[in-house]
């Protein structure tokens, strides 16, 4: 069946000479590779040659015909191989912050990561390892040497057990010395600083390149479609405009509700003082630690009254003066969720506390709801538009 496609192919487009003939196109060169060596090893069938078992190898090339019958993967496979220059350019960047945070940890943490096979915290030297007849060996993972600090942090840069790593080094202490629970604590702000720059930022970089190289891909191939520049921009605006359902919310005639609308528009001041409200729960959620007083958990909760009267004010305030559009936004129905979670939290913390075992609820569900509070962070987002259009 390849083979009468190639045929035919041929047929219809010409071989070589012809302009826009068969293998004038990459795709069909790799089709016509493919389908010469299947030729080749099916007429050799029964010839014990080694040259031809590798011919046989090469029907696991069949499966790539796929691609080129695939206009979506031929853009995909066109963006990748044009991102290649682009990439390696990134990995040279990359190379070079490895090598900065490398030698910024030869000079940390240098002979720093020894320990003993026995008694493992308190043994404090090779020595006293000797005498108890264990083994004095290094971390495998160690930064003694710049190649060693590489790998070591190649390890990191794959966020897979490298919490494991960051605590090996919090615990050491000094040179050719055993490790003490927390004896490097400060060490840990190494890693957590390499993760931030060298993996979130720097390795994603990758992605960046071959999104710009997709994208650049996508616009050829409208462009091969013989639309220019601006049309290709006008086809993406008309996608992007039916796509959208603007919110259209008319001022209310009666007076409470034309307050109530005014009160709580994007640019006054119940705004500015609600977006206050966000940042300062946001402070008093944090505040909580484990072995607070009675008292300070009694402040931190009338605290948290406040807040969730001042959200109630803006939920009711919004529900007076848009009426039944309010649900018709997505922020409006999470900011509903946020209020109802609020007073649900408050409701399920006092019958926790009622000493009336018939009404009296689980600590579990009670500790459930008081988490649904985190969810006011994201009210944040409601409120910063650069944060949303992030979104």
């Amino acid at each position: 069946m390849f083979t009468i496609e190639m045929t035919i192919k041929i047929i219809a487009f010409g071989f070589v000479m012809d302009e826009g003939s068969y293998l004038s196109e990459s795709w069909s060169c790799m089709d016509c590779f493919i389908v010469t060596t299947g030729l080749i090893d099916t007429a050799m069938t029964g010839v014990d040659i080694a040259f031809l078992k590798v011919l046989r190898l090469l029907r696991i090339l069949r499966p790539l015909r796929f691609l080129s019958h695939s206009s979506s993967m031929k853009t995909l496979i066109e963006a990748l191989m044009a991102s290649l220059p682009s990439i390696a350019n990134v990995g040279v960047v990359i190379v070079i912050v490895f090598l900065m945070f490398a030698i910024l940890g030869v000079n940390l943490f240098a002979g720093k990561l020894q320990s003993c096979s026995v008694d493992f915290y308190l043994i404090n030297n090779m020595q006293e390892c000797f005498v108890a007849r264990g083994v004095w060996s290094t971390f495998d993972q160690h930064m003694d040497n710049v190649v060693r600090a590489m790998l070591t942090l190649f390890v990191v840069s794959n966020n897979e057990g490298w919490p494991d790593v960051m605590y090996a080094y919090s615990d050491a202490t000094g040179v050719e010395t055993g490790p003490k629970p927390g004896g490097g604590i400060m060490n840990a702000f190494f890693f957590v600083f390499f993760v931030f720059i060298g993996s979130f930022f720097f390795l994603n970089l990758f992605t960046g390149v071959l999104f710009l190289n997709f994208e650049k891909a996508q616009r050829d191939e409208k462009d091969a479609m013989l639309l220019d520049g601006d049309e290709v921009k006008w086809v993406d605006m008309m996608k992007m405009i039916c796509s959208e359902r603007p919110e259209i919310i008319k001022e209310p005639k009666n007076p409470i509700r034309l307050w109530c609308y005014h009160l709580v528009a994007e640019d006054g001041n119940f705004g500015n003082f609600i977006m206050g409200c966000i940042i300062l729960n946001i402070f008093t959620m944090a505040a909580t630690f484990e072995g607070q007083s009675d008292n300070y958990s009694d402040i931190l909760e009338k605290i948290n009254y406040f807040f969730t009267a001042a959200f109630t004010l803006e939920c009711g305030a919004k529900l007076i003066a848009h009426g039944g559009n309010y649900f018709g936004s997505a922020w409006n129905k999470f900011d509903f969720f946020v209020v109802s979670a609020s007073f649900l939290d408050i409701v399920m913390a006092n019958m926790s506390a009622n000493s009336l075992k018939v009404i009296r609820v689980g600590p579990q569900l009670a500790r459930i709801m008081r988490v649904m509070r985190v969810t006011r962070l994201f009210k944040l987002l409601n409120k910063y538009k650069g944060l949303q259009a992030l979104l």
